[in-house]
């Protein structure tokens, strides 16, 4: 479990969200003051109580995520601040009751010109996605995977690609790098997560030009051995092996066995986005060069921000930021001054690179129908290829 420095940081949070207090640029200039709403889930109900805060010095895994994107939201705030964006961010945190429907409430006095959301399921997604419609906003969906069953919102916008994004992406890639290896594909038996990977997968090879795969898809139960792997794998050539499930023991145990039979075979292994989660560094696990893909890779350019972030961070929280706190500086920071630059049409500047942080974004218009004119939603589509040996990084692609 992280650890704060102090409560201090709590309590002034606390506050805030409250007294709905907000930042701002002084707006002596005559240029109109844009408002962005962030919605976190950051249990504040939960984490305080009558009697004060509820958990001594430490902080729930729960609260952590939303936690650490404030965080980066914060840090991007400053630098916002430092340039001179006249912008008034709010924060709201999503698990009060009746939170979501009051941003949008018309006698609000500073109704967002964009809101950007830690939404945590499907219908969370669509409650604030169908308010954002109605009221003509537009919404960045920041770390949910997901397009919720979302059709018809071409204000919705998805920065966290689809798992149907990456199964498209991993084919892709393999197709184009790794076509003349020895190739196969492991899933969970009867796992409905990863039949929808092997769903993906087959669409993506249905729908893709060129030469298709020649690879093998092979169902393992839970307690697979090492021997079962390594019967699919060949000595006289290069081994891909890809992990079709969500599930992370399943995968970490394919990693094992591929770690265990390393000097017979040379192999790697591609795996979901989740995969980035994975402590790689245990003896268990080396030797086996690990692929994930990711729409988000702060550690891989713009190197003087990446260290510049993690040195205030450390200066206040006395920890290395996680991901999340990365993932809220890039989107709070990019779009909030992306908005103040075009305010008029800013969803005709989403990839606009003159605002980049780290990642290079790119949304796409998704249309259910082939021949509809509306977009149901707008999907980050750009997806990057990491390399992890020993869980250290050596490559992105």
């Amino acid at each position: 479990m992280r650890f704060f420095k102090s409560k201090l940081l709590l309590a002034a949070l606390l506050s805030s969200l409250l007294f709905k207090s907000g930042w701002s640029q002084p707006d002596s200039s005559g240029i109109k003051t844009i408002n962005a709403t962030i919605l976190l889930p950051l249990y504040l109900d939960s984490l305080f109580k009558t009697a004060g805060y509820a958990y001594s010095s430490s902080i729930p895994r729960f609260a952590m995520p939303a936690l650490e994107f404030y965080n980066g939201v914060q840090l991007a705030i400053d630098s916002l601040n430092q340039e001179g964006i006249k912008a008034r961010i709010e924060i709201v945190d999503s698990r009060k009751p009746r939170a979501i429907p009051q941003v949008f409430n018309s006698y609000s006095l500073h109704k967002p010109n964009l809101v950007i959301g830690v939404v945590q399921n499907s219908s969370e997604l669509k409650q604030v996605s169908d308010l954002a419609l109605q009221n003509q906003v537009p919404f960045i969906s920041a770390t949910y995977p997901n397009d919720g069953g979302v059709t018809a919102h071409p204000n919705l916008i998805i920065a966290n690609s689809t798992l149907k994004t990456h199964c498209f992406g991993l084919y892709k890639y393999l197709q184009t790098k790794h076509d003349k290896e020895n190739i196969v594909l492991f899933y969970r038996k009867s796992a409905a997560a990863g039949d929808r990977i092997k769903l993906y997968l087959n669409e993506a090879e249905a729908s893709t030009t060129g030469k298709k795969l020649n690879w093998k898809m092979v169902p393992l139960t839970d307690s697979f051995s090492i021997a079962q792997v390594g019967y699919y794998l060949d000595s006289m050539q290069s081994n891909v092996i890809v992990g079709a499930s969500m599930n992370d023991e399943f995968c970490m145990r394919l990693i094992k066995s591929l770690s265990a039979l390393k000097t017979k075979y040379r192999s790697s292994i591609f795996g979901m986005p989740t995969w980035d989660e994975y402590n790689l560094t245990k003896p268990e696990f080396r030797g086996v060069d690990v692929y994930y893909s990711t729409p988000f890779v702060s550690f891989s350019s713009n190197a003087t921000l990446y260290n510049s972030i993690i040195k205030k961070f450390k200066a206040t929280q006395n920890s290395k930021p996680s991901d999340m706190v990365f993932k809220g500086f890039e989107i709070t920071y990019r779009y909030v001054k992306t908005l103040s630059q075009f305010p008029e049409n800013f969803m005709d500047h989403l990839n606009d690179s003159r605002n980049k942080v780290f990642a290079d974004l790119r949304f796409e218009p998704v249309l259910t129908l082939k021949d509809g004119e509306i977009p149901d939603y707008w999907e980050n589509k750009k997806l990057y290829f990491v390399k992890k040996t020993d869980g250290l990084v050596k490559a992105v692609y």
